[in-house]
């Protein structure tokens, strides 16, 4: 004689499902990261270009002045035009930011003016979750910052 304590029909269905969620989410959340992780490289390979850019772009009135100094003068504008001027290239803006959100933050020089930092900013596009949630958000904003210095060798 069998005994049977209750139905167990349905069950595996109901596990398949919470296991099928669980799936879905932890997909979702390491293809979004991975996103990110990759457009945060791409975001800094741009800055250090942009300010290796403005690190090669010397004061000339300075450079070819009286005094020799073992380092190169830039110029604070000169750095600016020529980081938006690297960035005006489609080609240097990377591909996982948003069209029109790559932001030039800052373009500062230091006080000896020997060192160019260049902060950068952009939008990143979430590939699974902006599906769901694109009414509600513009993407996740990165930020990467890179300093290039010059530097003249004896």
């Amino acid at each position: 004689m069998r005994r049977h304590r209750g139905s167990d029909d349905g069950q595996i269905a109901l596990l398949l499902i919470f296991f099928g969620l669980v799936i879905l989410a932890l997909v979702t959340v390491i293809v979004d990261v991975t996103a990110v992780f990759l457009a945060r490289r791409a975001l800094q390979a741009t800055a250090d270009g942009a300010s290796l850019a403005a690190a090669q772009r010397i004061s000339v009135p300075s450079a070819y002045g009286d005094e020799f100094t073992s380092w190169l003068p830039l110029g604070s504008h000169d750095a600016e035009d020529t980081v938006a001027s690297y960035l005006a290239q489609p080609a240097r803006i990377p591909r996982s930011c948003r069209a029109g959100s790559l932001h030039i933050d800052q373009v500062v020089l230091d006080a000896a003016g020997q060192t160019v930092m260049v902060d950068l900013s952009c939008s990143v596009t979430l590939p699974i979750v902006n599906v769901v949630a694109s009414a509600w958000s513009d993407g996740v904003r990165i930020r990467q910052h890179a300093s290039a210095r010059t530097r003249v060798a004896p």
